[in-house]
């Protein structure tokens, strides 16, 4: 029964191999150089507002529901922005402290959301939170790299900071 187990292993095993090919670093030498900031798809760090085109705008709802501090359930719910830089970068970041409840959704104020709620409302003078999605499709904007901490860890974002004509 044993070496039943162990020879149906090493076939699987053979098989998993198969998913993968050995590769030649001098094939490879000029991805393997890259200091590791630079490789991949990084965010680009942005120290001063620069001009950037929102190029997605996407709603995501959490899939467990939470209690709220009056026990009403709600969703997390964020909205991730992909904006394209004149250079072709781009950048996915999200705005969070939306709720999603059985009635509407509500915000903080303090939030990513909230804040870019405010800068809309400043700017353009929407109603609510259909109108700031349809306005930012395709909306012409200045982005800055800004640190934030999200449980205990700190990212960069590239926050909206004006809108633009």
């Amino acid at each position: 029964m044993a070496e039943q187990a162990l020879d149906s292993y090493k076939s699987q095993e053979a098989q998993e191999d198969n998913k993968f090919e050995e590769v030649n670093f001098e094939e490879i030498g000029d991805k393997l150089k890259q200091d590791f900031e630079d490789s991949g798809s990084s965010k680009p760090i942005l120290e001063t507002n620069t001009n950037a085109v929102v190029d997605e705008v996407v709603l995501k709802r959490a899939f467990k529901p939470k209690r709220d501090s009056q026990g009403k359930e709600y969703y997390d719910t964020i909205l991730t922005i992909k904006t394209v830089l004149p250079d072709g970068r781009e950048s996915y970041d999200n705005y969070g402290g939306l709720r999603e409840y059985s009635d509407g959704y509500w915000n903080s104020k303090k939030s990513a959301f909230g804040k870019l709620q405010a800068l809309m409302i400043e700017e353009f003078g929407i109603k609510n939170r259909q109108e700031m999605l349809r306005k930012l499709s395709n909306a012409k904007v200045k982005i800055r790299t800004e640190k934030t901490t999200y449980n205990g860890n700190e990212y960069q974002k590239n926050i909206i900071k004006s809108f633009r004509e």
